[in-house]
């Protein structure tokens, strides 16, 4: 637990908590975890054998996170306490280091760092690369190729990585800068099923963690699964920044 969520991007692992953990472990132990056959004893609940460890933990800290926001005030509950863990040898990327080859269709681009944005799909990275380029709301771009940015999630004890299709700097109604995740497809494009998954691990774990570092700026995240009205759904996101 301490491992995989209270891990502090400056201070490291916070042990200081390992008691208050080990007792919510136990409860959850005590509680959650149903013996089938032997006689119910102390001494056979020690015998059990977490083999999803990864699973486990997410269970016992989503619990932990319901628990937290339920017994703060709604001033508290903005200061989320979601802490991001940070590579250490590479904390963050940059459009600079973006280069590829393709054999895809691409759109070429004046506001992205990035000279071209390449299509996945027949039009609609296209039209979202122009409607981009014309928003003036946006202040700058990327189409989320060569780029590496991902999202962890879990499906179980297995790990994936979510890949949104485009970052994008805007600004907002009190003329401050904010960055947005956007998913174009809506997922429709997702082969792997996950669809809940990728977008409760952006929403409930992603976005809090990021903009709890305070180092990044505002993060936040839209879903476009209609291509037609994606300047009138992207122009109402921004104003709620």
């Amino acid at each position: 637990m301490i491992q995989q969520y209270f891990t502090d991007h400056e201070k490291g692992r916070e042990f200081q908590l390992f008691g208050k953990l080990k007792r919510i472990v136990e409860q959850w132990y005590d509680t959650q975890v149903e013996i089938i056959g032997g006689d119910g004893s102390k001494e056979m609940r020690r015998l059990v054998i977490f083999w999803n460890q990864k699973e486990t933990a997410a269970s016992i800290y989503e619990g932990i996170k319901n628990a937290t926001i339920r017994h703060k005030t709604q001033k508290d509950t903005e200061q989320n306490n979601i802490k991001a863990i940070l590579n250490y040898y590479n904390p963050e990327g940059s459009t600079r280091y973006v280069y590829g080859a393709t054999s895809k269709d691409v759109y070429p681009t004046v506001k992205s760092h990035v000279n071209y944005v390449v299509a996945d799909t027949s039009s609609w990275e296209q039209i979202a690369a122009k409607t981009l380029e014309e928003l003036p709301q946006v202040v700058r771009y990327v189409k989320n190729h060569f780029l590496d940015f991902k999202i962890p999630y879990l499906d179980g004890s297995i790990e994936h990585n979510y890949i949104p299709d485009f970052i994008a700097v805007v600004k907002t109604a009190d003329d401050k800068e904010a960055n947005l995740i956007i998913e174009i497809s809506g997922f429709s494009n997702d082969k792997t099923g996950h669809k809940d998954l990728k977008r409760k691990y952006t929403n409930d774990y992603w976005l809090p963690a990021a903009n709890s570092l305070n180092t990044y700026g505002k993060w936040d995240f839209i879903e476009i699964s209609d291509i037609d009205n994606i300047k009138a759904l992207l122009t109402e996101k921004i104003n709620s920044l």
